[in-house]
């Protein structure tokens, strides 16, 4: 049993313009580095083990940060990045909606059918995430994975073992945020003392 700090990194200017960033490798704005300083505040006396992230912006800069304030090891691991989603990267929300109603819609029922051109399935997605988290969650009873959207949401589907994949956010609303997943009881919350309560969790040894 793990519970999971799902970290949303802090906000790049794509993020403030409603863009879509995917996989593009994008600087933290200035506010995306204010969000950190409040973010660490909040995770101040979390017992995190470690922290993970991808090698990709804004989400190691987050990482590097996070750990640094908080004095937390971190781990870079390339298969953390976020979902490849082709040429849609760099438009804005409401132009994709407006261009590809048709691919828009069948998206927001059925986001596992549709594979963005030049891009990579929600499928493909999780299959990454689930094999690249599979060592943490049997090595921490606490630790953070720094993940921004859509693959936050791939990612928290698979933890919750969810029947159906809800449709992901293109752009990320929550930067700067986090919530907490309990892999044994699937309760999700914002705030540790209340997930972690639901079973019981020891920073030495396993449960």
């Amino acid at each position: 049993m793990s519970i999971i700090a799902m970290i949303h990194p802090g906000a790049s200017e794509f993020d403030e313009n409603r863009r879509i960033q995917g996989a593009l490798d994008l600087p933290l704005s200035p506010s995306g580095g204010e969000q950190l300083a409040l973010l660490a505040e909040r995770l101040r006396d979390v017992p995190l083990e470690c922290l993970y992230a991808g090698d990709a912006e804004p989400s190691r800069a987050s990482a590097e940060v996070l750990s640094e304030l908080l004095g937390v090891p971190l781990r870079i691991l390339d298969e953390l990045v976020n979902q490849n989603l082709g040429l849609w990267q760099g438009l804005q929300l409401e132009e994709l909606r407006r261009k590809q109603p048709r691919t828009w819609k069948q998206y927001e029922e059925s986001p596992d059918s549709v594979c963005p051109p030049g891009g990579e399935t929600v499928q493909n997605v999780r299959d990454r995430l689930s094999q690249v988290l599979a060592r943490p969650l049997k090595s921490h009873d606490v630790f953070g994975v720094v993940l921004p959207e859509p693959a936050a949401a791939i990612a928290r589907g698979w933890l919750l073992n969810a029947d159906e994949m809800v449709c992901p956010m293109l752009n990320d609303d929550a930067c700067g945020n986090l919530e907490y997943i309990n892999t044994e009881t699937r309760v999700v919350g914002t705030e540790f003392e209340v997930v972690a309560e639901m079973a019981s969790v020891r920073r030495n040894g396993r449960a």
